[in-house]
């Protein structure tokens, strides 16, 4: 019989023994993948028990912590961009026109109001007054509450800035030229409360520059340039009397051929325009001379003649300050004046009047006196004085 090598049963033991310490290895990361998976279980069983008990005995002061400790449902409030809740957006764009205060807290366009008061709130609460409006208020059956108003104010001032955000880049692609016919079915489909954003933002800083310019402000003019350098074709303006008429705007090169069109609609062959070039130049230099003349005749000032000029348009700028004191004061002291001698006056007529008035009561008085005394004298000296007693008899009668 032939004996078998020792070299090949080796090697057979070799690969036995790699082998089943390949398959132990993989047995052994099995038995960690599920005690490690049995862990996370018994975990996510404690925490749930841990919610639940916590949810049975949570109260007023509790509530917003359980509530924040679900996280993820209120990161969604409410899915703005689905169509079902456009009407949510479309209700947020009326609370905020219907108040003028929200409109001047939030930014938007006064409108003829003009400025009001806004009673003292910040920002984050009318944030939180809108989003009670919206969310608590205007929803039947809401789920929200007094104690969720500061998540429900987070989430009114995402959308409200969101809007700003869409409506300042569609206004953008509207402005440029020839993009706002094309895009206007477009952006009316993807962002529809674009007129209604329109109309709140007005004349609000973040779309019109224009409130922040003044007498210094430079005007922007090299798109003028840019026109006539990107133009390099002729333009020509044609009338069925005058064929030949050539056109009078500057910057245009009407040396070229012009093509105009024909009433049928054919190419007619086009004249060749006259060069005007130089006409331009001699015209360009005639308007140049001016300015050059007499900026060469403008006497540059030095610092301390700038100073005295200053100092003299200070001093006279206080001299007519002083004027007008002046003569506010004494217009003052005038009418000062003439108010305490009227009073006076009319106190010296009073007491005229009532001396007079005294002085004939006191007549009045004497006469009385007078007449009874006659009455009571005794009557055998009557006969003496018979004709006075008839004179004051006929006085009384």
């Amino acid at each position: 019989m032939k004996k078998s090598s020792p070299i090949p049963s080796a090697l057979s033991r070799v690969c036995c023994a790699r082998s089943t310490a390949f398959s132990d290895l993989l047995e052994a990361r099995l038995v960690l993948a599920r005690a490690k998976e049995q862990n996370a279980l018994e975990k996510a069983a404690k925490s749930g028990a841990k919610k639940k008990k916590g949810s049975e005995k949570e109260n007023q002061i509790a509530k917003p912590a359980t509530k924040a400790a679900k996280g993820g449902k209120k990161g969604t409030v409410v899915q703005w961009s689905k169509k079902q809740y456009h009407y949510m957006t479309d209700n947020l764009l009326t609370i905020i026109k219907n108040l003028p205060r929200y409109r001047q807290a939030l930014g938007f366009n006064k409108g003829v109001d003009g400025p009001v008061a806004n009673k003292g709130m910040t920002l984050p609460e009318v944030h939180n007054e809108i989003a009670q409006t919206l969310l608590c208020v205007g929803e039947p059956g809401s789920e929200y509450t007094e104690d969720d108003l500061v998540d429900l104010g987070k989430v009114i001032k995402n959308r409200i800035g969101n809007l700003k955000t869409g409506y300042t880049t569609n206004r953008e692609k509207l402005g440029e030229t020839g993009h706002g016919l094309v895009a206007a079915d477009k952006i009316e489909g993807k962002f529809p409360w674009y007129m209604r954003m329109h109309e709140l933002m007005g004349t609000s800083p973040v779309v019109s520059r224009s409130a922040g310019a003044h007498s210094e402000t430079r005007v922007d003019l090299s798109i003028l340039d840019r026109d006539g350098e990107a133009h390099c074709g002729p333009l020509s303006i044609h009338s069925d009397d005058d064929d030949d008429t050539e056109s009078k705007i500057s910057g245009w090169d009407t040396s070229r051929a012009a093509s105009p069109v024909s009433a049928a609609g054919d190419d007619v062959p086009a004249k060749a325009g006259t060069p005007v070039a130089k006409v331009k130049s001699e015209v360009k230099t005639e308007s140049l001379s001016t300015p050059l003349s007499s900026a060469r005749g403008i006497k540059r000032k030095y610092m301390h003649e700038q100073i005295a000029d200053l100092t003299a348009q200070t001093h006279a700028k206080q001299l007519k300050l002083g004027e007008v004191k002046e003569r506010g004061k004494t217009v003052r002291a005038k009418a000062k004046y003439a108010g305490k001698s009227g009073v006076e006056f009319a106190r010296f007529e009073h007491q005229q009047h009532e001396a007079k008035l005294q002085r004939e009561h006191e007549l009045a008085m004497l006469e009385r006196q007078m007449q009874l005394a006659i009455f009571q004298w005794p009557p055998h000296r009557c006969q003496t004085y018979q004709t006075p007693i008839l004179h004051y008899s006929s006085l009384d009668n």
